[in-house]
């Protein structure tokens, strides 16, 4: 990604190191970053795709309650968020974590955030965490 603004650095993947990197390898066609959304799609019970616009249309394409919903989109915007955060970490400090301590951190900050909305939106956050902890 970075090459495309000019600067000179490897353009491999470096969560997988075989493939040029670009959104749609990084988010979800790499075997690292797949491997991640796998798990998690299977806990928000999402058909598992690994193309960037199939999984961006499944999501619009959910019909379900708006409770149910919120899981899905909240588990994706969180694998994005910590795959770009690993892959940032591997670039500016070479440090690696494996695919499982990304899914315990997606995991763990998931938990907090139906734990924050407890209180205040409780049937979303029952839920929600009905989904999550049923398929874990």
């Amino acid at each position: 990604m970075l090459n495309g603004w000019g600067l000179n650095v490897d353009p491999l993947c470096l969560l997988c190191n075989t493939a040029q990197e670009s959104r749609y390898h990084l988010f979800f066609e790499c075997r690292y970053s797949e491997s991640v959304w796998r798990r998690i799609a299977y806990r928000c019970d999402l058909q598992v795709l690994t193309s960037w616009d199939d999984i961006v249309a499944q999501l619009q394409d959910l019909r379900t309650n708006r409770d149910s919903l919120r899981l899905p989109l909240l588990a994706t915007q969180a694998v994005i968020y910590w795959l770009w955060t690993e892959r940032n970490s591997r670039l500016h400090r070479q440090t690696f974590k494996p695919p499982e301590a990304i899914i315990s951190l997606i995991d763990k900050q998931i938990r907090n955030r139906l734990q924050s909305i407890r209180h205040a939106i409780p049937r979303a956050s029952s839920a929600m965490s009905q989904l999550w902890f049923l398929r874990s």
